[in-house]
């Protein structure tokens, strides 16, 4: 109960950081960025996510830093750049009066190649009763790597293994 109460003290601290997120910075720059865009290392991953205010998911202040916030199904972009952008300039398309962002933070290659391991492709994630709680592949003929993270528990351990300080949002 400690801890729960200790996570949610230091999300609050965390959320109350962010009046400049959104408005690009106090720098006025347009993105917010803890490291850049490149990988922190060669052996980390870029994550991604395409969002607007209706489906804000991602908290990221201004030193970089990332929360998660939900436990519902969380769909990323691991290491597509390419995807990321496309799926942009789609719900630009799509939404024109609801301006969406690219944002995206650095999670250890080997974090991928569980995900890699343990993920279902959608349409058996439906079909096999044991497969309703693993990760999923999607838009699989799209890019590689697509995945929804169905469990708090796939949530939480996304959480854990994040690169603080390699947050970026993009306007």
């Amino acid at each position: 109960m400690v801890a729960l109460l200790k996570n949610h003290m230091i999300f609050a601290s965390f959320v109350l950081n962010f009046a400049a997120i959104g408005q690009g910075g106090s720098s006025g720059s347009n993105f917010t960025s803890g490291k850049g865009f490149g990988n922190f290392s060669d052996d980390t991953v870029r994550v991604y996510r395409v969002e607007s205010e209706r489906n804000a998911r991602i908290l990221i202040n201004e030193i970089g830093e990332v929360v998660i916030q939900g436990d519902d199904v969380l769909f990323l972009n691991f290491g597509q750049r390419a995807r990321a952008d496309e799926f942009w300039q789609r719900r630009l398309l799509q939404y024109p009066d609801t301006p969406s962002q690219i944002k995206s933070f650095e999670v250890p290659k080997s974090y991928v190649d569980e995900l890699r391991a343990i993920a279902v492709k959608e349409r058996s994630s439906r079909r096999i009763s044991t497969n309703r709680d693993k990760p999923i592949m999607v838009d699989i003929k799209k890019a590689p790597d697509q995945y929804g993270l169905r469990t708090k528990e796939h949530i939480d351990r996304l959480r854990s293994v994040i690169i603080q300080g390699t947050g970026i949002i993009e306007l």
